[in-house]
């Protein structure tokens, strides 16, 4: 429901402030109306597929460590989108800095500009590679880069052609939700990767932790410490692999231990 009124707030103020676009659009209406509802379509294809996109990646990942997380479907579905909209957020953004060139020249801007953005995209470049060759991380490396490539392609897309090309190209979203869809399956090492960092980035997996139990202030017996890879923790479990034993995922309820993240125990 709201975003069926954001959407049509954004409707009323294009009608009443949108000027030459108003006009381009009523004329690509009257010319190819047909190519306009197709890729009015398509759009809302592409849309869909992206707001499943986070639960594919995150049934790759859960399938290739071994382990499936009933709640992040259930009644802790709305957290995990929060945290989808914000790891896509991140990666949208990487993504502008990583094809800025690209996209003013796309959006014709100023030589000026387009010459900034050439400085900034080779600047991000070369700190993929140096990231690349300084952590061995080779995986992540391609995986990141061809999740912002495909984001990038679309807005390249989407600010290079006017309404006219839009309709006239109303297949290219259905042609990037494929390539979101069928990819991270095709590719489901890598999907792993990139779901793995994208769990890291909001501390909620892919990270080395200790487990405790809270003994309280007076506690006389020593703390039992269970140390371990975190794959997911979510408000109820902690989906653990043991450094002593990595070969299975321990499940542990998050009321009964206390949780330090590796990079706190330094």
């Amino acid at each position: 429901m709201e975003s069926f009124l954001i959407s049509l707030l954004v409707l009323v103020l294009f009608i009443e402030r949108g000027g030459k676009l108003r006009e381009q659009l009523v004329a690509t209406i009257a010319s190819n109306h047909r190519g306009v509802i197709k890729y009015f379509g398509s759009a809302a294809v592409l849309s869909l597929t992206l707001s499943f996109l986070p639960g594919l990646l995150l049934s790759i990942y859960m399938r290739r460590n071994g382990f499936f997380a009933y709640e992040v479907f259930g009644d802790q579905r709305q957290a995990i989108q929060v945290l989808s909209v914000n790891v896509l957020a991140n990666f949208l953004l990487l993504s502008v800095y990583l094809f800025s060139t690209a996209l003013l020249w796309g959006s014709k801007a100023d030589k000026v500009s387009i010459g900034i953005s050439v400085l900034v995209t080779l600047f991000m470049i070369a700190l993929f590679v140096l990231f690349a060759l300084s952590t061995g991380r080779y995986d992540l490396f391609v995986s990141i880069f061809v999740f912002c490539l495909m984001l990038g392609g679309y807005l390249y897309f989407w600010v290079s052609s006017g309404f006219s090309d839009k309709a006239r190209l109303w297949w290219m979203p259905l042609a990037f939700s494929l390539a979101f869809f069928f990819l991270p399956l095709a590719f489901y090492k890598f999907s792993a990767v990139l779901t793995e960092n994208a769990l890291s980035q909001m501390k909620v997996g892919g990270m080395d932790v200790e487990l405790s139990e809270p003994l309280g202030f007076e506690a006389e017996k020593p703390e039992t410490v269970l140390a371990g890879r975190l794959l997911l923790r979510t408000p109820e479990f902690y989906y653990l692999r043991p450094t002593n034993n990595p070969d299975s995922v321990l499940i542990v309820r998050t009321e009964h231990v206390s949780l330090k993240y590796k990079d706190k125990l330094q």
